[in-house]
C-alpha cells in the first residue's frame, strides 16, 4: 500500500498558453518528445471565447412554425462525451450543446442554479418528434446511473413531481422547477421539469392535439420513470392548466391518466370563466371581468399589466401563445355526476388576489373547490422576502407561512405528496449534503453537474493538461529509505539534545553528531532528487546542465510567485470596486429607467418621444394579435381543428410584432443616452450627477480615475499577468522534463492527462481513483471564478 501510495507522487504544472504564443526558443523546448500537443492557457476567458454563438444561430424565434420545425432539427445535442459522462445518459438523452436563451455567458442554462442540470431527450412517439429539454437534479442523474438503470430518476425515488412551466416562456429556464428541485431533494422527492409544445425548446409539432400531448405525458411517465416510483403531474400558470385538464381527462378510461398519476398539482392555474360554454363566449367573460376597473384594482399593480411588462421584456412570444390558446380551448369544468370520485387526488393552490381567480370566485368555488378529489388552498395576506405584509397573487413562490419562515408553497405541496404516499418524509442526506461534500460520488456529481451544464468547462476539460511526475521502482524505494532515515534519525536528534543541554563532551557525544550528519547527509540527497533538485557532482557531463536547469526554475517560479502576489492584491481591489460599480450601476439605472418608463417619459424631447410612439406602436400590434390569435383557435375549434396553423397573412403579423419590439428597444437605448448626458448636465439633480460621475466619468468612454475606468485598468493588468505566468509556467515546466528526462530519467518519468481523459472511464472505475480529478477540479473552480461579474439575466 505504502509503495504505490509513494508511486503516485503528483506535480501540478500549470500549463497556460498555447504553441503559437511561445518565442522560438520554447517552441523548440515544446517539441520535446514527453509533449505531444500544446496545452491550454488558464484564463477563463479563453475557454468562454471558445464556445461560439451556435445558441445565436439556432435559438428559437417563435414566429413560423415551418421554420421552428427546422430550427428544432439542430437541437438534438450531443453525445460526444467521456465514458462516465456517456454513462449518465440513457439510451435518447444527449449533451445540449449549445447556449441557451437568457444563459449567463459560459453556461447551457443553470449552471449556478442549485443542482440542477439541463438536457436534451431526442425521442419520436406516435411518429411525431416530441424531442424536449428535460431538466433533473444532479442527485437523481447520479444515482440512476450507479444503478445502471434506463430510466431518467433512479428506482429509490420517494415520488416525482413531473413540473411544467408557465405560459409564453421563451428559454429553457426550469426557474421555478430549479427552486422546487433544491427544496424537495432533501426529502427524496425528484422534480424533472420539460419544456412544453412551442415554448422554449419543446417540441415543434403543429398538429398536436392538447389531448395527444397528455398521453403522450402518460407513456413519458411510463417509459422514463420506474414504475415503482408514484409520479405527480402540475406546475405553475399554464402549468397548472396542464394538471387540471388532466384531471377532467382522468376518468375516461382510454387515456390512462388515473393509473398514470399518484395526483396532481395545480398552481395558480387559470380557470374555465363559462364553463360549458365554446371559447369565443368563454373569451367574452374573460373581456368582462378584464374591462371591471373594480375587480382589476385588487390585482397588485405589477400584476394587473403583466401581458404589457412581458412584453416590453421580450417574454411574449406568438407561437407560445397561440399554444397555449390551445390548450385552453379543451377547458372544460362542466360538473359530472361523480364530483370527482374518479379523479386523482389534487391540490389547486391560488392567490387571493390573482388576476386569474378574481371575478371568478363562485365558479371557483362550485366547479373546482366543491370537488370531492381536491384539497384547496387559498392564500391570502402573507410576509414576502421582505417581511412585508402583501396579497398573494399570481406569484405564489416568493411567500412566508404567517408567522414562520417556512416557504408556504413548497411546503403546501410537499405535503400534499406526503399525504398521497401515506408517509413522512425525512431528509434524504442527499449527495449536496454536508456530510457527503468530501466523498467521491460527491465531487463526480459536481463535476458531472458542470459538465452538462457549463460549456466553457468541458472545454476545460478538454483541453487543460495536467503534468504528472511519477515515481519510478528505484524512487518508491528511495522514498521508503528515506522514511527509515527520518525515522533513525530523530531519537539520535533527541538524545543529542538532551547531551548537549547537559553539557556532556567526548567520544559518545561526537560519534552521536556524526552519524546525524551522515543520516542528513543522505536524507538531503534523495530529498534533492525527489524535488528535481539534484546537482551531478562537479566534473560530472551533466553537472552545468542541472545547475542552469535549477537556476533558471528557481527563477522563473520567483516570477511566477511575486507576479501571483500581484494578482491576488488586484483581485481584491477589483471584487470591491466592481460591488461599488453595482451598487452605483443600480442607483443610476433606476434614475434612468425612471425617466424611460411610459408614464415618465417627456415627450418634449424628441428621443422620449420616439420611446412612446414605439410602445404604442408595439401594443397595438399585440392586442391585434392576441385578437387575430384567439379568433384562429375559435374558428379552428369550429372545425374540430386544435393545431398551431397560423397562417400566411399571421405569421406576417407575428412577424412585425417582433420587428416593433426592435424597434421599441432601439428607441429605449436611444433615450437612454440621452437621460444620461442629462443627468451629466445636472438635469436631474447633483446627486444623480454625482452618481454618474463616479461611476464613468462625462464621457461615452470611462474615465481613467472613475469606478469603471478603474475595473477596466484592473482588469487589463490581471490579463496581462495570466498572459506572462502562463508563459513562465509553461518554460518552467518544460525545463523540469527537460531535466527528468536528462538527469534523473530512472527516478521519474513525465504524464500528462486531461479531465476528460480521466473520466473516460466507467463510474466505478473513476470513483477508485479521483487524486488527479481532484486537482484538476481545484484548477477550474480557481479559473471558473475568476470570470467577469454576470450583468444579471432573466430566467423567465
Amino acid at each position: 500500500m505504502l509503495k504505490n501510495a509513494l508511486k503516485l507522487a503528483l506535480f501540478v504544472v500549470f500549463f497556460s498558453v498555447n504553441l503559437w504564443s511561445l518565442s522560438a526558443q520554447s517552441s523548440a523546448l515544446y517539441c520535446h518528445q514527453v509533449f505531444k500537443e500544446s496545452a491550454a492557457p488558464r484564463s477563463i476567458g479563453y475557454y468562454l471565447d471558445l464556445i461560439g454563438d451556435k445558441g445565436a444561430k439556432v435559438a428559437p424565434k417563435f414566429l413560423d412554425p415551418k421554420e421552428e420545425a427546422e430550427l428544432a432539427k439542430q437541437w438534438k445535442g450531443t453525445r460526444q462525451a467521456p465514458e462516465l459522462l456517456k454513462e449518465t445518459l440513457n439510451d435518447q438523452s444527449a449533451l445540449i450543446d449549445f447556449q441557451l436563451l437568457s444563459a449567463d455567458a459560459g453556461a447551457v442554462k443553470v449552471a449556478e442554479s442549485g443542482n440542477f442540470v439541463s438536457f436534451r431527450l431526442n425521442q419520436e412517439w406516435n411518429g411525431k418528434d416530441m424531442s424536449t429539454n428535460v431538466g433533473l437534479p444532479i442527485d437523481a442523474v447520479v444515482k440512476k446511473t450507479m444503478e445502471k438503470s434506463p430510466y431518467l430518476v433512479n428506482k429509490d425515488a420517494k415520488a416525482v413531481f413531473m413540473f411544467m412551466h408557465g405560459g409564453g416562456t421563451k428559454t429553457t429556464g426550469h426557474h421555478v422547477a430549479a427552486a422546487f428541485s433544491n427544496f424537495m431533494a432533501q426529502y427524496g422527492i425528484i422534480v424533472l421539469s420539460i419544456d412544453a409544445p412551442y415554448h422554449a425548446y419543446g417540441p415543434r409539432v403543429a398538429d398536436l392535439h392538447p389531448t395527444d400531448y397528455y398521453r403522450y405525458l402518460k407513456d413519458f411517465r411510463d417509459t422514463f420513470i420506474p414504475k415503482n416510483v408514484p409520479v405527480f403531474l402540475g406546475g405553475h400558470s399554464m402549468g397548472g392548466l396542464h394538471a387540471d385538464n388532466v384531471m377532467r381527462l382522468s376518468d375516461k378510461p382510454e387515456f390512462g391518466l388515473r393509473e398514470a398519476f399518484a395526483g396532481l398539482i395545480n398552481l395558480s392555474g387559470p380557470l374555465d370563466s363559462a364553463p360549458g360554454k365554446s371559447f369565443l363566449e368563454k373569451m367574452r367573460a374573460e373581456e368582462i371581468i378584464d374591462r371591471d376597473h373594480t375587480l382589476q384594482a385588487l390585482v397588485p399593480a405589477a400584476e394587473r399589466d403583466l401581458s404589457i411588462l412581458l412584453l416590453k421584456q421580450g417574454k411574449s412570444s406568438a407561437l407560445s401563445g397561440v399554444s397555449a390558446e390551445n390548450f385552453m380551448g379543451i377547458v372544460n369544468w362542466q360538473k359530472h355526476p361523480h364530483n370527482g370520485k374518479e379523479y386523482p387526488p389534487t391540490l389547486v393552490v391560488m392567490g387571493e388576489r390573482d388576476a386569474l381567480y378574481i371575478g371568478r370566485e363562485k365558479i371557483f368555488d362550485e366547479h373546482l373547490a366543491q370537488l370531492s378529489n381536491t384539497t384547496i388552498e387559498l392564500m391570502g395576506q402573507r410576509k414576502d422576502f421582505h417581511g412585508n405584509d402583501v396579497w398573494v397573487s399570481h406569484m405564489i413562490f416568493d411567500h412566508y407561512r404567517n408567522g414562520t419562515k417556512d416557504l408556504e408553497t413548497f411546503n403546501v405541496v410537499k405535503e400534499f405528496i406526503e399525504k398521497q404516499l401515506g408517509e413522512k418524509l425525512g431528509n434524504d442526506n442527499g449527495l449536496f449534503q454536508k456530510d457527503a461534500t468530501s466523498s467521491s460520488l460527491g465531487l463526480i456529481a459536481r463535476i458531472v453537474k458542470e459538465y452538462y451544464n457549463n460549456l466553457a468547462f468541458r472545454q476545460f476539460a478538454s483541453r487543460f493538461e495536467l503534468m504528472v511526475k511519477v515515481a519510478s521502482d528505484k524512487m518508491a524505494a528511495m522514498g521508503n529509505r528515506s522514511q527509515a532515515l527520518y525515522k533513525e534519525l530523530k531519537p539520535l536528534q533527541e538524545e543529542l539534545k538532551r547531551k548537549q543541554k547537559a553539557k556532556e563532551e567526548g567520544p559518545e557525544v561526537d560519534a552521536i553528531a556524526a552519524k546525524i550528519k551522515e543520516l542528513q547527509t543522505e536524507l538531503t540527497a534523495i530529498r534533492e532528487q525527489q524535488t528535481s533538485a539534484y546537482i551531478p557532482e562537479k566534473g560530472s557531463p551533466l553537472h552545468d546542465f542541472a545547475k542552469a536547469n535549477i537556476e533558471s526554475r528557481n527563477s522563473l517560479n520567483e516570477q511566477h510567485i511575486e507576479l501571483t502576489k500581484e494578482k491576488k492584491t488586484i483581485l481584491g481591489q477589483l471584487k470591491s470596486l466592481r460591488q461599488q460599480a453595482k451598487s452605483t450601476q443600480a442607483k443610476v439605472d433606476r434614475i434612468i429607467n425612471d425617466k424611460v418608463e411610459i408614464e415618465n417619459l417627456d415627450l418634449s424631447v424628441p428621443e422620449l418621444k420616439n420611446i412612446k410612439d414605439k410602445f404604442d406602436a408595439m401594443v397595438e400590434l399585440q392586442i391585434k394579435m392576441n385578437e387575430a390569435n384567439k379568433d384562429m383557435v375559435a374558428k379552428n375549434l369550429e372545425k374540430g381543428v386544435n393545431e398551431v396553423n397560423p397562417g400566411p397573412e399571421m405569421i406576417e403579423l407575428y412577424k412585425a410584432l417582433d420587428a416593433a419590439y426592435g424597434e421599441y428597444n432601439l428607441a429605449v437605448a436611444q433615450g437612454k443616452k440621452v437621460v444620461e448626458q442629462d443627468i451629466l448636465g445636472g438635469k436631474h439633480g447633483q446627486e444623480a450627477k454625482d452618481l454618474m460621475l463616479s461611476l464613468k466619468g462625462s464621457s461615452e468612454q470611462a474615465a481613467p480615475n472613475s469606478i469603471l475606468g478603474q475595473i477596466q485598468a484592473f482588469e487589463a493588468r490581471v490579463e496581462t499577468i495570466d498572459l506572462t505566468n502562463s508563459t513562465l509556467l509553461t518554460q518552467r515546466d518544460q525545463l523540469l522534463a527537460d531535466y527528468i528526462q536528462k538527469v534523473t530519467p530512472d527516478l521519474y518519468t513525465i504524464e500528462r492527462t486531461t479531465l476528460a481523459q480521466q473520466l473516460d472511464r466507467p463510474m466505478q472505475q473513476v470513483l477508485m481513483d479521483t487524486g488527479k480529478i481532484e486537482s484538476l477540479w481545484r484548477i477550474w473552480t480557481e479559473i471558473w471564478k475568476e470570470r467577469p461579474p454576470e450583468q444579471g439575466t432573466s430566467l423567465y
